[in-house]
């Protein structure tokens, strides 16, 4: 896969062809975005490899990270136009009424870590993601659960929160704080897929510090799971279960569970 984009990437700068150009419905034409969402991907396979291969990865991530996006305005989201099979956002099919498919909201937002992280730390970008349900309950908010919401796939804040891991996994704290807190200042200017908010800097950039804040910017996004059975931060644990549960990264073949999952 990173030969194939790196050949991507070699197309793209070449200048060969003009592309879907006026078709194209994410970036419009402009190979220079698609040309940075490559590298970022680039960066999001080197960490996959990091356990096995350990510092040359967070090298190489870090390497692609800095060629990757730059600016909110190369965000690859994906868009969609309403409530209809095969326009709506999938989350919104999944959760809220919608023919037989419709599942209730709480059993993803109620109780899950994320809302539990967010308001015992009071998190100015709560609201962002839920809103108070009715018995103390809390669900989507309804600028996530809605039918078009814009699902943000590959951001600019991922990719500076990528930087970060990599600087810090290297032996570069300084540059790791650095940007960690450009991705927190990007949160002041509204984009598509999240409203404008403003974030104290952090004070530090700790692995804990960077892993939490990604798992926040990649909430519903699959890539968290790939953060997980890398770092195991942040701690999950399962809803409803009891404090001495936990979500364990992954299991070797012909392990059996703990006692306490």
């Amino acid at each position: 896969v990173e030969a194939r984009l790196s050949h991507s990437i070699a197309l793209l700068e070449s200048g060969i062809g003009v592309g879907p150009e006026d078709v194209d419905l994410v970036y419009a034409g402009d190979a220079g975005k698609w040309i940075e969402l490559a590298h970022t991907l680039k960066a999001r396979i080197w960490l996959h490899q990091a356990e096995k291969l350990g510092t040359p990865a967070y090298a190489s991530a870090l390497t692609e990270a800095m060629s990757g996006i730059s600016s909110n305005d190369g965000d690859y989201i994906a868009n969609f136009s309403g409530s209809q099979a095969g326009e709506s956002n999938p989350w919104w099919q999944f959760i809220d009424a919608n023919g037989t498919t419709g599942r209730n909201g709480d059993i993803i937002a109620t109780g899950s870590f994320l809302e539990n992280l967010m308001s015992s730390t009071h998190d100015p970008r709560f609201p962002d993601y839920f809103q108070v349900g009715s018995v103390d309950t809390y669900d989507f908010s309804p600028f996530r659960e809605n039918t078009t919401y814009p699902q943000p796939f590959v951001t600019y804040n991922e990719n500076l929160l990528i930087q970060a891991e990599s600087q810090l996994q290297t032996g570069a704290a300084g540059a790791a704080l650095i940007s960690l807190n450009a991705e927190r200042a990007a949160w002041a200017t509204a984009t598509a897929w999240h409203r404008a908010y403003t974030l104290a800097p952090a004070g530090s950039a700790t692995l804990s510090a960077i892993m939490t804040e990604k798992y926040i910017v990649l909430f519903q996004n699959i890539e968290t799971w790939n953060d997980y059975k890398l770092t195991c931060i942040p701690p999950l644990i399962p809803p409803f279960v009891g404090v001495n549960a936990f979500i364990p990264a992954r299991f070797m073949p012909g392990t059996p569970p703990p006692d306490r999952f």
